[in-house]
């Protein structure tokens, strides 16, 4: 068939190089006010995140750092079934609920143009693939996400975050300490004291932990763009 002097399959082929420019150009004003070491939350599905939402009134409930490379900004995070990995940040964002996300930025880090920034730098030369957490133990090479953030940005001076008790979380049953740490009666905390699971499960209301809000609600960082509505 012609339309015109052009063939279907001929139209077709311009039609898709018009999608493709016109996609592109989106993709890079999208991403043109990204700077090296943004911290980047969303708000992820799932029990973990039901709980991270209950307990901040907030819908962050995840969080990484970004990086710009050759082939497109990428997100390094830790999630349970992977430890400390990182994707590109359109496959990243995909992953939260309703493609919500949020960007935050903490300028008080200068570094030269051609490096990396310092956190994302020690994201990678320290904690790349590094274990997830499961019970979320200070001081271990493992890492859960809002700690992940902390670390990095912690071995650069700044302190992001305030750790906060299960209790004062809202996490009360034992059904909420599954879905945090899994075999919860086995935590260091309680098999350090050889502690009853009944005694296990009152020294956790104390137990300490970071979460992704409590990153985003840090003043020392400023809120650059979020989506969310």
């Amino acid at each position: 068939m012609k339309l015109h002097g052009m063939t279907l399959s001929s139209l077709c082929i311009v039609l898709f190089a018009i999608m493709s420019l016109t996609t592109q150009a989106y993709a890079e004003q999208e991403w043109s006010g990204l700077a090296n070491g943004d911290i980047i939350f969303q708000d992820r599905s799932g029990p973990r995140s039901e709980i991270l939402k209950r307990a901040s009134g907030t819908s962050i409930t995840h969080v990484g750092i970004v990086r710009p490379t050759g082939g497109g900004f990428y997100v390094a995070h830790v999630m349970p079934e992977h430890g400390m990995f990182e994707e590109p940040i359109e496959s990243f964002i995909e992953k939260g609920r309703g493609g919500r996300y949020w960007i935050s930025r903490y300028d008080g880090l200068p570094y030269p143009p051609d490096e990396n920034h310092p956190a994302v730098a020690s994201a990678y030369a320290s904690h790349y693939l590094a274990e997830y957490d499961t019970f979320h133990m200070p001081g271990n090479e493992a890492l859960y996400d809002a700690e992940f953030i902390n670390v990095v940005y912690g071995e650069n001076g700044v302190d992001l975050g305030e750790p906060a008790t299960l209790k004062s979380l809202g996490v009360r049953s034992e059904s909420d300490l599954t879905t945090l740490f899994g075999e919860w009666e086995a935590h260091p905390v309680c098999q350090s004291r050889k502690l009853s699971a009944q005694d296990c499960r009152a020294e956790l209301m104390d137990f300490e932990i970071l979460t992704p809000a409590s990153i985003a609600e840090d003043e020392e960082l400023e809120l650059v763009y979020t989506n969310a509505r």
